[in-house]
Parts: C-alpha cells; sequence; structure tokens
C-alpha cells in the first residue's frame, strides 16, 4: 500500500491531466492516502519514503500538479493538499514512535509539520529529549504535549494531529492491546436539498488510549465541511456523554462518507449542509457505539435532538418528502426500511400507509434513548412488528392461578361515569387475588413518565370507553403507548371496555380502540370481571380476531419477519451456497413459486455473515435502459455503485475505444471489487426478462466468463463474488451457444410446489382455518401445493370465516379470491394459439407435441410432471377452471 501511495504521488507529480485526475481520485476515494499511512508504521524505512510523497504533495503551492489534477477552486486546492501533507507527516511521526524511541530532532521535525508547518526547520523551539517510554503511544503524547506548552495558542490543531497519529499508530500490530479499533458504527443520515433527496453515512469509530475528543478522519479533511456539522455531533457527543459517561483514555473519530456535491460542468465542491440532519443519527450511533451495539441497516433516525434529549422537527419530510424517497435506498427486496423520527414530523395515517405501501415504515418516538432503542439489531423496530405464535383458538389454556401474578391497570377519566366503574371493577378484581392499579390522565413530566413505565410493565390494559373519555387526548395518548409497548416487546394487552354504543361515536380515542377487540358494560361489574378474568386465563381467544386483522392479502415477496413465510429444503441449500462464496447460484421455478422470496432470505444470510450484497431487479430497467448493450451496462453499474456507496462514475472511466461487455467488466473488476474487501453476493432477480432481449446471450456470456476467470486467474477478486441469479423461463430456450451461459454452471435451486406436511404447517400459521388432516389433503389436492394460492386461499379462510367447502364452491367463479390469479393464466394460453391448442391436448390426456411446448407451459406455471409425455395440470382448481373455457 505504501508502494502504491508513491507511484499516486508519483503520477500527481510527472503524469499526464488525465492520470493526475485518476490518481488524486484514487487518493481520495480509495482511502489509500490513509491505510498506506495505517502500514507505514511497519516499514523500516517508512518515514523517508513517507517524506518522499510529501514533497510530490507539497512542492511550490503555485506550481503544484495537484492544481491541475484537482477540479476545484485554488483555495479548495490547497486545503486538500495541506491536509494531505499534514496526515503524510502525522504517519511520520507513527513511524518514528514505533521505530526509533530517542530520535528527538526528527520527531519534532515531523511534529511541526504534523501542525501544518512547512518550514519546520525554521522554527527554534526545541523539545527536551525524552527517556524511552513503555510504548509509541506514550511517546506521541510526549510529544505533542511538549509542543502545546509551547504554542498554547495552538491548541485545536495540535490535539487533532496527535489524534491523526494515534489513530495511525492504532493499524500497528505491535500496540494492538492498547490502540486496537473496539468498534465502528456506520449510519445513515437522510439530507435534503431543494426536492432531492440524499443518504449520507456517518463513520463512527472508537479507539483506546486515544485523545479524548472528536476529529475530522483523512476523507473528511479532503472535503471540508460546514462548522455547523461539527456542532451537530459535538451537540449530541454533549448529551450522549451526560447519558453514557465520557470514557476517559478514549478517541472517537468520525467522518461522513456520501456527501453530495454542487452540480458543475467542471465538478463542484462539497454542497453545503445543515447540522440538524445530522442530530438525530449522531445521538443513536454514539450511543450505540459506547455501548458497543450495533444498528440496523434500514433504520434510520432523521430529527433533531433537543437538549432535553427529546426528538424536535427536521425539514424534508414536508411535499414530495425527499428524505423518505431517499431513503427508500436502503430497501433490499424484502424487507421494510423504517425512518424513525419525533412526534411533530408524525404524519396522516393515510399518508403513513401510502409510504408503507412502498415499502417504509415511519416510527414515531418521543426522545432519542427511544429512537436509538429502535434502531438496534436484535430487538429493533422490526420486532416490534415480529410474527408471534398464532394461539390455537379451539384449544384454551388450563385454568391455573398464573393469571393473578399478571398486571392490570384501568384507564378512566376523573369526574366521570368511568370513575366509578374502574373502582368497581378493581375492587372485584383485587378480591379474587389479581393485581391491579388505576390511572387517569396526569400532567407534568414526571407523572407522565411514571405512568408509561406502568403501561410498559403492565400485562393487560383496559381502557374504559364512554362519552367522556373518547375527547380525552391524555388518555387517547396513553393507550397509544401501550400499543406501542405491545408492538414492541409483546405486551401489554390492550382490551377496551365500551360503556356506550361504539356505533357513530367519535373522538380521538375511537380509532385507536375501534378495531379492537372488547368488551361491553351492560351494569354488571361480576359479568365484566369474570370475562377480565377468562382474557388472562386464555389470550388465544382475546387476541384471535386481532390476528385475524392484522392478516394482509399476500401479493408477492413476503417480508424477511413474516410469519408466514415456510422454509424449504431450498433455504439451506442457498444458505450453504452463499457460506462456500460458490461462483453462481441458479433459483429456477416456476411463476409465483416463491423465488423472490427465497432469494431475500439468502441476501439476509449474506449481511449477516459479513458480506455485502447487491440486489439488481430488472423488471425495474425501463425501455431505454434496455435499448442497447452499452445503456444496459452503464445503468447496471450505477445501480451497483449507488448500492454499495461508492463514489465513482461509470461516465468516469468508460473508454469508447473498448465494446461495452469490456468496459463493464473493468469497471466492476477494478472499481467495484477492488474498492470493497469483504466477499460480494450479488442477487439478480426477474432475469427471465433478457432471455428475449437481442444483447442478453452477451451478458450472460459475460458472467459466465467471471466463473471461468475464477478457476484461470485467481490473483483477480473475482473468487470473492457470488451471482445469484432467479428466474423461471427455461434458460437454453433463448440462449443458442451453452458454451456462454452461466446456467450449465454452478449451484442449482429448483423449487418445488408445497408438500402436504408444509401445507399443514402453513395452515397452523394461519391459525388453524382448515379443521383436520382431512381438510388439509383436501385443500392440497385442491391446489396442489401452489405456493401462491396456498396463502391466497388460507388468508381468505382465515380473515373471512370462510370454510373450506365455501372455498371450493367459489373457487371458479371470477370474483373468488382466486378470479384475477385464473383470469391471467388463462389470458396467457389465449395469448399464443398454439399454447392454447397444446394445453387442450394435455386437458384430454395427451402428452405436449414438443418439449419447448412444455417448458413454456410449465415455467408459466400451468403444467406439472417430469417431462412433455406426463404432462398434466398443476392443479385440480387449473384443470377445472381451463376445461370450461377451453373445451
Amino acid at each position: 500500500m505504501l508502494a502504491q501511495l508513491l507511484d499516486l504521488s508519483c503520477l500527481l507529480a510527472t503524469g499526464t491531466t488525465r492520470q493526475k485526475q485518476h490518481a488524486w481520485q484514487a487518493l481520495l476515494s480509495q482511502g489509500c492516502l490513509w491505510r498506506g499511512c495505517e502500514e507505514a508504521v511497519q516499514t523500516p524505512d517508512s518515514v523517508r519514503s513517507l517524506e518522499r510523497a510529501y514533497q510530490y504533495l507539497s512542492g511550490d503551492w503555485d506550481r503544484s500538479p495537484v492544481v491541475e489534477a484537482c477540479l476545484g477552486d485554488s483555495q479548495c486546492v490547497e486545503e486538500r493538499t495541506e491536509a494531505a501533507c499534514r496526515i503524510l507527516a502525522a504517519a511520520a511521526v507513527a513511524s518514528l514512535a514505533v521505530t526509533s524511541r530517542d530520535a528527538s530532532r526528527d520527531l519534532q521535525h515531523w511534529g511541526f509539520r504534523a501542525l501544518g508547518d512547512r518550514n519546520p526547520v525554521q522554527v527554534t523551539h526545541e523539545i527536551p529529549a525524552w527517556q524511552p517510554r513503555e510504548n509509541g503511544a506514550e511517546l506521541v503524547r510526549y510529544c505533542f504535549g511538549q509542543l502545546l506548552s509551547r504554542m498554547p495558542q495552538r491548541t485545536a490543531r495540535i490535539a487533532s494531529a496527535q489524534s491523526t497519529v494515534l489513530s495511525i499508530l492504532a493499524g500497528s500490530p505491535q500496540y494492538a492491546g492498547s490502540l486496537s479499533r473496539i468498534h465502528q458504527v456506520r449510519c445513515p443520515v437522510l439530507l435534503a436539498r431543494g426536492g432531492k433527496g440524499y443518504i449520507v453515512w456517518l463513520w463512527l469509530e472508537r479507539l483506546a488510549g486515544g485523545y479524548g475528543e472528536f476529529f475530522q478522519a483523512a476523507n473528511t479533511l479532503f472535503d471540508p465541511l460546514q462548522p455547523d456539522l461539527k456542532l451537530a455531533i459535538d451537540d449530541a457527543w454533549q448529551m450522549v456523554a451526560e447519558r453514557q459517561g465520557r470514557l476517559e483514555g478514549e478517541d472517537v473519530r468520525w467522518w461522513l462518507g456520501g456527501v453530495p456535491w454542487e452540480e458543475h460542468p467542471q465538478g463542484g465542491r462539497p454542497a453545503p449542509l445543515e447540522g440538524c440532519s445530522l442530530q438525530g443519527a449522531a445521538y443513536a450511533g454514539l450511543l450505540h457505539l459506547l455501548r458497543n451495539q450495533t444498528p440496523h441497516p434500514t433504520c434510520v433516525v432523521a430529527a433533531t435532538v433537543r437538549p432535553n434529549r427529546t426528538l424536535g422537527h427536521v425539514a424534508g419530510f414536508e411535499g414530495s418528502a425527499p428524505k423518505l424517497e431517499a431513503a427508500l435506498r436502503l430497501a433490499n427486496r424484502g424487507e421494510m426500511v423504517t425512518v424513525i423520527t419525533g412526534p411533530e414530523n408524525r404524519p396522516a395515517e393515510t399518508i403513513r400507509r401510502d409510504w408503507e405501501a412502498r415499502g417504509l415504515r415511519l416510527e414515531i418516538a418521543e426522545t432519542a434513548d427511544e429512537a436509538a432503542e429502535l434502531a438496534l439489531l436484535g430487538h429493533d423496530v422490526r420486532s416490534r412488528h415480529a410474527p408471534q405464535p398464532l394461539p390455537n383458538p379451539v384449544e384454551p389454556k388450563a385454568d391455573t392461578d398464573d393469571w393473578k401474578e399478571q398486571e392490570i391497570v384501568l384507564l378512566g377519566q376523573p369526574g366521570s361515569d368511568t370513575e366509578r366503574v374502574a373502582a368497581q371493577l378493581a375492587s372485584l378484581l383485587r378480591s379474587q387475588g389479581c393485581r391491579v392499579q388505576t390511572r387517569t390522565p396526569v400532567s407534568g413530566v414526571g407523572a407522565i413518565l411514571a405512568q408509561e413505565q406502568a403501561i410498559h410493565r403492565a400485562d393487560l390494559v383496559l381502557p374504559l370507553v364512554s362519552a367522556a373519555t373518547v375527547h380525552s387526548e391524555m388518555l387517547a395518548y396513553t393507550v397509544q403507548v401501550a400499543l406501542e409497548a405491545a408492538q414492541h416487546q409483546g405486551r401489554p394487552r390492550v382490551l377496551p371496555v365500551w360503556l356506550t354504543e361504539p356505533t357513530g361515536i367519535q373522538g380521538v380515542l375511537v380509532p385507536l380502540v375501534s378495531d379492537l377487540p372488547s368488551l361491553r358494560w351492560s351494569g354488571s361489574a361480576e359479568r365484566v370481571a369474570g370475562e377480565i378474568r377468562d382474557a388472562l386465563r386464555n389470550p388465544g381467544v382475546l387476541l384471535s380476531s386481532q390476528w385475524r386483522r392484522e392478516l394482509t392479502p399476500p401479493t408477492g415477496v413476503l417480508p424477511l419477519e413474516s410469519r408466514f413465510y415456510v422454509p424449504r429444503d431450498t433455504d439451506e441449500l442457498f444458505a450453504a451456497a452463499i457460506d462456500r462464496q460458490d461462483s453462481i447460484v441458479r433459483i429456477k421455478g416456476a411463476r409465483q413459486m416463491g423465488k423472490t422470496s427465497l432469494l431475500a432470505r439468502g441476501l439476509s444470510v449474506a449481511r449477516a455473515q459479513g458480506k455485502r450484497v447487491l440486489l439488481t431487479d430488472f423488471q425495474v430497467f425501463n425501455r431505454d435502459q434496455l435499448e442497447s448493450v452499452d445503456g444496459f451496462f452503464r445503468a447496471l453499474a450505477r445501480s451497483a455503485v449507488r448500492q454499495l456507496n461508492l463514489d465513482v462514475s461509470p461516465d468516469e472511466v468508460w473508454d469508447p475505444l473498448h465494446g461495452p461487455s469490456w468496459n463493464f467488466r473493468e469497471f466492476f473488476c477494478y472499481e467495484i471489487m477492488e474498492r470493497i474487501e469483504e466477499p460480494l453476493v450479488w442477487g439478480l432477480d426477474e432475469v427471465d426478462r433478457l432471455f428475449t432481449s437481442p444483447f442478453g446471450s452477451e451478458v450472460f456470456g459475460l458472467f459466465r466468463s467471471w466463473h471461468n476467470e475464477r478457476a484461470l486467474n485467481p490473483m483477480l477478486p473475482w473468487s470473492r463474488l457470488t451471482l445469484a441469479l432467479a428466474y423461471a423461463t427455461e434458460a437454453h430456450l433463448f440462449i443458442t451457444d451453452l458454451n456462454q451461459s452461466p446456467f450449465n454452471v454452478g449451484t442449482r435451486i429448483a423449487l418445488r410446489d408445497f408438500s402436504l406436511e408444509q401445507i399443514q404447517e402453513l395452515n397452523a400459521r394461519y391459525g388453524g382455518p382448515l379443521q383436520d388432516s382431512r381438510e388439509e389433503e383436501r385443500y392440497w389436492e385442491l391446489l396442489g401445493g401452489h405456493p401462491y394460492l396456498s396463502h391466497r386461499g388460507l388468508h381468505e379462510l382465515a380473515s373471512q370465516g370462510r370454510t373450506l367447502a365455501e372455498l371450493e364452491r367459489l373457487a371458479e367463479q371470477e370474483d373468488s379470491v382466486f378470479g384475477d390469479h385464473l383470469g391471467h393464466m388463462l389470458l396467457l394460453v389465449l395469448k399464443d394459439p398454439e399454447l392454447a391448442e397444446v394445453m387442450r391436448g394435455v386437458l384430454q390426456g395427451r402428452p405436449c407435441p414438443t418439449p419447448e411446448s412444455y417448458f413454456r407451459l410449465w415455467s408459466a406455471g400451468l403444467l406439472t410432471g417430469l417431462s412433455p409425455r406426463d404432462a398434466r395440470p398443476r392443479c385440480r382448481l387449473y384443470a377445472t377452471y381451463l376445461e370450461r373455457h377451453l373445451l
């Protein structure tokens, strides 16, 4: 790495303009300057080598080659060059601290250079000679301490230089015990400028034995940031330090990646940013860093933080909501993105539902601490919505006394009829050994916090709903706290007790409780108390209607947290292939077999293993991007660097003298794979779309060449790349040269329909709407284990309370739950008269006349059978429906 640093420095001094531009870009975006400095502490003659690089970079400011290489203004160039020189000088100090314990003069010389002095030999201050220290870190602190005693007016610059040296020194294995990296956190930050939204990454790194303050690391120094950004970080640090307690003798360094740049024909500077957008993410990230916790990569905190640590308003949520649009770029297939913000950014319910339909969940947090908790991996916001085991409502729990140990909270309004009812119910339940509290709306921060704690500890919350309480905003707030706690920690359960007729009543409390399972007050406290006891004994009966209400129709990929996903043996095969870092994994299955859901879970496994992940859905490519192979490869490259958050553009390195495949190969190999150190898993969904493209064979041929190069040239990074291709159409129908196909190499994973045992498991996950094993067999025979139809039918049975006999009777009707799907399948057949004729023959018991017709109907999901000879309709529902329309 040090040699690469010197080579790039030489290019800056002697290369062509284009070479200088590439060299400077490499110094900045690849971070080789920083890594080269870390390596320098292990190189014997590192100080002299760094001195050569220093001379190349500094030189005469007006005639510096950097001025030609950089496209910004001269002041910006000077700032960047000075920063680079300071870092090189700091690396020299670190190297001397490791290799030479008594080089007083050299340490003085490079120490001053690390402060930015260009001619340190003219400085008259002398650093006294010292005795050998215990380690290099102590020597560094002594050196800069002596400089500080002589130049107190330069405290900030000396502190920054010392932190830089100690951070470089942390890369040396000789000090792994005292200066090793403890933890690193990478937090997304949402920014908006006008109508555009951006994702910026806040990196936080904690080092033992550091100076104990923030400083901007290498790539931040190259992009000078506005003071308000540093102020926002410092404010967040002060609040976290008060909460957590400052850790003595440690250094926390931070930097921002992906900062947007101003648009300019010749290249611009970092765009002006406001620090308020950084506060919430910084607070959460710092808290996680100091607690050695890891935030979930699809959670982002977007809010200002007040001095009392409550969350405030942040811009970018209004209008077209550019920040939320940017947040969607955090999404991976099958996984929701969660934006955590303060109450002042709470959207209308209709807006919230619209964003959830697009894959973004908005969570409201009152305080920065709550926001940090929601963003954590393992008990993050996903667990608030995580599936709970479905109870069997026909098997009540045994009648034990355990329910008496549960905590009950009654919510009422003082001076109203609910106060009297609450007193009666509390008295009866206490007399039977229950633990009961009665709560009414409170004011004051302390009282509100105490009430929230009581709600979080409760097992059952009973809001008493009457004409007096439906308008109480504080009571509605308390109920909302209970509902959010239930999602977050699984309790309390909320069971409204209606003291009035629900029909036609309005108020702020009504939307929160109107759809919940509830009890009715009829004047008998004994009867209602008995119903409460039954609910405590058998929570399955209480919540069965709530679970039915939470069921959402299956319309495509199942989210990662879905309790309705039934693993198959293909899940283990895919996970094993990712673990082995196979070159190509082919996920093949007919329409709506669950290929995308499987792909999403495989990519989730890769993330958990520390691999980098790319996802390309060929359905999102527009017509312009598919008109030419060059446009396609450029779009593919832009998507890749955006997902991996790499600061490089294919337009900068695309060479018109070479073909598109060569350009994309070079770009992917050297601009993507060489910039990341981890293995990369690239999921490609709906690959079928390229099969009929005029350049499809060229694309697949390139993928196949990477597979071949993996064995032929192990020095290239292809051994760290896994391609996961999901497709339905039989590949060899469209690829004429099988030697250029990736579909006859690698690991093949074929999806099959659900077995009877899997249907039985799915039935249990839906709460058991199929009553016994005979009904499960009838259901399996009706749908043939078709994954999508099996989900769709069980959802109908569970949510609408239908019987299997009703479902069978209505199944073929146009307005049935299967009607839209069946109509689509019929259109697929009728669009091609030859296929329609083949399907008629299959329905009459004849085999498919050609392998091509069999594979086309099979890939469309209409046929089953292992060969054209034994082809038959995929399930009884298809057979009866198509017979009615085709025969």
